[in-house]
């Protein structure tokens, strides 16, 4: 043979190519891979808005992510083997792709000195804000870079893209119609759960469709059939947007469909451009149509968005950390000498935990980790420091003037090129822009990546002087060196994949274990599986918290003077302090791994057990180090100390708690169980009188008044001091659970089981609710003899940006931001039972019976 088929194949002559194309010298396996690389791109676009797994009660960009990887994973397998394929290659190379390339960099330098690499890399399921998260977005913008050589395949990318985001408005809006479980494929629990990702991505979503779609209509000829699809488009676009209500998306596209309609009217006299007349006039309705609705909103928009929610019922409000907030958060990073590199990537909840203000803890969001601040971009300078906060803002002003010599400055004309460019590049500045402020999903940033790549495809036959020559294997050392890198790159990739696939799946597990299991065994199964495949500190705290509820369950119901039982006991306990240890070895700086720990040496202090209490305040003493300005580890403590007697302790923890948090419910309802047991009721109802004049509208102090009361036998005042707290706060739960049992202890059945009900809806799945109310409908109900240290259900807290329980107090401290606009309806709770009078003259009765005492 005379030909070594392991070193690449060299060309002297080469091919005259269009320019920009991606390679000289290509042979028919050559092209064969090139094409198989092309349609991946044109399909993972197409794919990305829509992609989801049924029947999988996780976050859809999960499932985007492992989308992209796999296709990414194949796409350098092939790029790998292309290059031994060619000994050279033609391709653009932006400065704006080097300085994100940089940033990439970056975050992984950042990440290696941050404390937690693992999280900081891949976190549990690839966050946005991880390091490898951002190496993922890089590959997807070089990914188009694949289409330079094709026209046809760039316009299928468009048309797929289309189809598919027409497919997704048409979906949301049958939802929007016919509720939340119409076609939910039991992923989807509620209208603002959607495959695109978070309810607000779905509003960025819909103005990106919308500027797309104004940029065809005024930019290609197209056929009336094809101008009614787009105006359809458009207008299945601002329906859902109006759905949503997100100011900031209304104001973009307003502006820039202002901006279009200024242009269509005047450019037949200014800029002297004859556009065909047909596509003028759908321009002009289009671009006035979307200009007015946007006005209407931008000026109205807490009005017509009460009147849509009444129509769809959807009262949808996200709130993240306001500006300030934010950066006294950064701030307080670079005192703490990270002022370059940053917290690092993906702990920007870790920041938040350990320098937010104390104000935050009078909120809803008191409990909140909060993954990110106000903006992507200023979590960023946050997270990656001021070298990264730098390269990442650098590269969307390299963006831009890659935009404006593209367009302004282009070197050939080419209407078709130019279109493209006009349009990924639109795009591209609409979805980078929300960066500044807004915190973007992943499936809105990865468009933002396929978007900015597609622009760098136009690019190089608008700039052909831009495109450089690449050469790959001009000899034979060099093939050899491109086989090395060739089989380093395919051996890392499966490598890589291998691991997130086993990390997705360990993720499948969980979610698995947290939906479906039914026992405590179940549960150990799924979440031992989890771990064998991706060590996560969330799995081992999951499972070592499932046995301490076991416990507490034993020690409750067990008859502990048998040696059987303590064996039990003892094998739980310590199944509980295997996984609750190995949580806090995988992740230290977690301080929920810490309480867990510190729960389990509780029930174990409590039973006399050794060393145990010193160990749980060792833990708890971590966790608050970690978490400083969170009441609940100062109220673990105070129960701790109930627990075992040492009552001053306990006062002297719940003062401390209260001091961080002061309308914190667990923490009164075991100060007024401490008063009870003391038999210090009466001085407690006096004490508790006097704080309610100098805190009137503290919904909690109401609560403590009725639980003293109550415990009084005075159940008549009992009842308006909770109906008084309800009164100040319509999703006080506890309150209306103690005022059900009130009414109970009074014969009121049916207000009990009103107040029930209401109560239902919100804590659905709480056992011990369910069971009293299936007690009181048959008439088995037995009042108890004795309270728990805590109350029956858990304060309301929010999730990460979730405010669809927002009230207005809740931002008044200025450190949160509601990024919609707040309706009406979101104010007040339609699920109250009680009228307002009725719930006014309690808080009257209240008040009076506190000024004559």
């Amino acid at each position: 043979m005379s030909e070594n088929v392991f070193i690449p194949k060299m060309k002297h002559k080469e091919e005259e190519k269009e320019p920009g194309e991606i390679r000289s010298s290509v042979d028919v396996a050559g092209k064969n891979i090139l094409s198989a690389i092309q349609y991946i791109t044109v399909a993972l676009l197409g794919l990305l808005p829509v992609v989801f797994m049924p029947k999988l009660f996780m976050s859809a960009g999960y499932t985007k992510v492992m989308t992209v990887f796999v296709a990414l994973g194949v796409v350098v397998v092939l790029a790998s083997l292309l290059m031994l394929r060619q000994h050279k290659m033609r391709t653009v190379t932006p400065l704006s792709l080097l300085l994100f390339g940089t940033f990439v960099l970056v975050t992984f330098a950042s990440s290696t000195i941050s404390g937690d690499v693992q999280d900081a890399v891949r976190g549990s399921f690839f966050e946005p804000q991880s390091a490898g998260f951002w190496l993922l977005t890089l590959l997807v913008m070089l990914l188009p870079l694949s289409l330079q050589s094709s026209k046809l395949l760039t316009i299928k990318s468009i048309i797929l893209y289309a189809l598919s985001a027409s497919v997704l408005l048409v979906y949301m809006l049958l939802r929007s119609v016919f509720g939340a479980e119409f076609m939910s494929f039991g992923a989807f629990s509620s209208l603002t759960a959607t495959p695109i990702g978070g309810f607000n991505d779905l509003a960025m979503f819909s103005g990106v469709t919308i500027i797309m779609a104004l940029v065809t209509l005024a930019q290609l000829p197209l056929k009336p059939l094809a101008q009614y699809a787009l105006l359809g488009v458009t207008g299945l676009a601002l329906v859902q947007l109006a759905i949503v209500n997100f100011f900031m998306v209304w104001l973009a596209v307003g502006f820039f469909a202002l901006l279009m309609f200024v242009f269509q009217v005047s450019k037949d006299t200014i800029f002297k451009n004859d556009a065909p007349s047909n596509a003028s006039r759908s321009v002009i309705v289009a671009t006035a149509v979307t200009a007015s609705v946007s006005l209407a909103f931008l000026v109205a928009g807490d009005y017509l968005g009460a009147k849509i929610g009444e129509v769809v019922q959807v009262n949808y409000v996200e709130v993240r950390p306001s500006l300030e907030a934010t950066i006294n958060i950064t701030r307080a990073v670079y005192d703490n000498g990270d002022a370059m590199l940053g917290v690092g990537p993906n702990r920007f909840a870790d920041a938040w935990r350990l320098y937010k203000d104390p104000a935050i803890n009078n909120t809803l969001f008191w409990d909140t980790e909060f993954t990110a601040g106000g903006s992507l971009v200023a979590t960023i300078f946050a997270t990656t420091g001021v070298l990264g906060g730098a390269l990442f803002v650098l590269f969307h002003l390299g963006l831009l003037y890659a935009g404006y010599r593209m367009l302004l400055r282009h070197q050939q004309r080419d209407s078709y090129w130019y279109y493209v460019a006009s349009l990924s590049f639109t795009a591209a500045c609409f979805l980078w822009g929300f960066a500044y402020v807004y915190v973007p999903g992943v499936a809105m940033l990865l468009l933002a990546a396929f978007f900015t790549g597609l622009m760098f495809a136009a690019s190089a036959a608008l700039l052909p002087k831009s495109v450089r020559t690449i050469s790959l294997a001009s000899n034979q050392s060099r093939g050899f060196a491109l086989m090395t890198v060739a089989i380093l790159a395919i051996v890392g990739t499966a490598a890589t994949l291998y691991s997130v696939v086993h990390q997705y799946q360990a993720h499948l597990l969980y979610v698995e274990a947290s939906t479906e299991a039914t026992t405590l065994d179940a549960f150990d199964d799924l979440l031992t599986k989890a771990i064998g495949l991706y060590k996560d500190d969330r799995f081992l705290a999951a499972n070592a918290q499932a046995y301490v509820a076991e416990m507490n369950a034993m020690m409750q119901t067990r008859d502990l003077s048998k040696e059987e039982e303590q064996q039990a006991l003892l094998a739980v306990a310590e199944r509980a302090l295997d996984q609750s240890e190995r949580a806090v070895q995988l992740d230290q700086s977690n301080p929920r791994n810490h309480a867990v720990l510190a729960a389990v040496y509780a029930n174990l202090a409590s039973l006399k057990v050794g060393p145990a209490l010193a160990r749980a305040e060792s833990s708890l003493a971590d966790a608050q180090h970690f978490d400083p300005t969170n009441p609940g580890y100062h109220l673990m403590a105070a129960q701790l100390a109930a627990r075992i007697g040492d009552v001053e302790k306990a006062q002297s923890e719940i003062d401390a708690s209260l001091k961080l948090k002061r309308n914190y419910t667990e923490a009164l309802y075991l100060a007024a169980q401490l008063d009870i047991a003391a038999g210090d009721v009466a001085s407690a109802i006096e004490t508790t009188r006097s704080i309610i004049t100098l805190e009137p509208q503290n919904p909690t102090r109401y609560f403590q008044l009725g639980v003293l009361l109550a415990a009084n036998n005075d159940l008549d005042q009992a009842i308006a001091a909770y109906r008084a707290a309800i009164a100040l706060d319509t999703q006080y739960a506890n309150a209306r659970y103690l005022l059900a049992l009130a009414y109970l202890n009074s014969n009121r059945t049916d207000e009990a089981l009103s107040q029930l009900y209401v109560i239902k809806e919100t804590n659905g799945e709480n056992q011990e609710l369910l069971g009293l109310i299936e007690q009181v409908e048959s008439g088995t109900y037995v009042p108890p003899t004795e309270a728990e240290i805590t109350p029956p259900l858990s304060d309301v807290v929010a999730t990460d940006g979730d405010g669809e329980l927002l009230t207005p107090s809740d931002i008044a401290s200025g450190l949160l931001t509601p990024l919609n606009t707040m309706s009406t309806a979101i104010e007040t709770d339609a699920r109250a039972d009680e009228s307002a009078s009725a719930e006014s003259d309690a808080t009257t009765d209240v008040t009076e019976s506190v000024d004559t005492e």
